[in-house]
């Protein structure tokens, strides 16, 4: 799960499997068997810190919600000119 370092990382332990299947989410939250930790450990995943590299707050609230990102993307930018 760690590429390097001493695996104390959480932003650098890759847990989130690419593209995953209902099955592989239940293994989250439910006791996963090891034919899912097989899976697991085969497929292609990526770390907080990647996931959060690729993907920024704004697009994140709009996909959620259209009042979101107008929120979001205001408080953006008051943030770049320096207010609050």
């Amino acid at each position: 799960m760690f590429d390097d370092g001493d695996g104390s990382d959480l932003l650098a332990a890759r847990l989130f499997v690419l593209d995953p299947t209902p099955e592989d989410l239940r293994g989250y939250v439910e006791r996963p068997g090891e034919e899912w930790a097989r899976r697991f450990r085969e497929a292609r995943r990526l770390s907080l810190g990647e996931v959060q590299e690729r993907d920024d707050a704004v697009r994140r609230e709009d996909r959620r919600s259209p009042s979101g990102a107008s929120c979001c993307a205001a408080f953006s930018g008051a943030a770049r000119a320096g207010g609050t």
